[in-house]
């Protein structure tokens, strides 16, 4: 996970693809229409499957269908956004952790 002064010095202009563990959230999806307005690619889970907005972020191609899996956390991924920090339990939390703490791929060490 990133300190304060990670985030504070983090530089989105290195970094090309950002994924969300939970999109449906205000400042989630303030953040993902951000980032693709900046021509960033953005992926996203959500595991709340009945929350209207969750089609519109489907069919943008966004948002991945049924809840939560590791196998979103792919290579190549340069940050993932977790909602409030690490989720104990969540798969994609656990696989990012593994891969590096959800640290931008140019700050950390290849697994």
């Amino acid at each position: 996970m990133l300190t304060q002064d990670e985030v504070l010095n983090l530089d989105l202009n290195t970094i090309k693809w950002v994924h969300f563990v939970g999109l449906l959230s205000p400042f989630s999806s303030f953040g993902a229409s951000k980032l693709i307005q900046m021509g960033r690619k953005v992926t996203a889970s959500e595991y709340d499957l009945t929350n209207p907005q969750r089609e519109t972020w489907e069919k943008q191609g966004v948002l991945y269908p049924g809840g939560h899996d590791k196998e979103y956390i792919k290579d190549g991924i340069g940050l993932v956004i977790y909602p409030n920090g690490p989720i104990p339990g969540n798969p994609e939390c656990e696989e990012s952790e593994r891969r590096g703490g959800g640290k931008p791929r140019s700050q950390r060490s290849r697994p």
